[in-house]
């Protein structure tokens, strides 16, 4: 069973430059946690989690040299194993707008 579980919310910027110097550079621009446990005993009693993506924050994107990507990172520590990363995207879609 993990040990520190941490889920977070992550919102990341990734810009490909097409120059002599190419590459790519990685922000990220928001993080936020959704879950921090200590003692895998507090998995066991269930409940739920919301998240909520910032009003003003950009919506899922990507194109030929830059991207926005929201993104679900859980960690955790697994008594002898390996610890564990992983990251699941999530697609935002632009918020609908409201005409009064």
């Amino acid at each position: 069973m993990p040990r520190d579980l941490r889920m977070m919310l992550a919102g990341r910027e990734a810009v490909r430059f097409m120059s002599e110097r190419e590459g790519e550079k990685e922000m990220t621009f928001y993080e936020s946690i959704i879950l921090d446990v200590d003692d895998p005993a507090d998995l066991e009693r269930g409940g739920h989690l919301e998240l909520e993506i910032p009003a003003a924050s950009m919506h899922s994107f990507e194109a030929n040299h830059n991207k926005i990507q929201w993104l679900i990172t859980v960690t955790g520590r697994i008594p002898r194993w390996q610890d564990m990363k992983d990251e699941y995207p999530l697609n935002v879609l632009p918020a609908e707008v409201v005409h009064g």
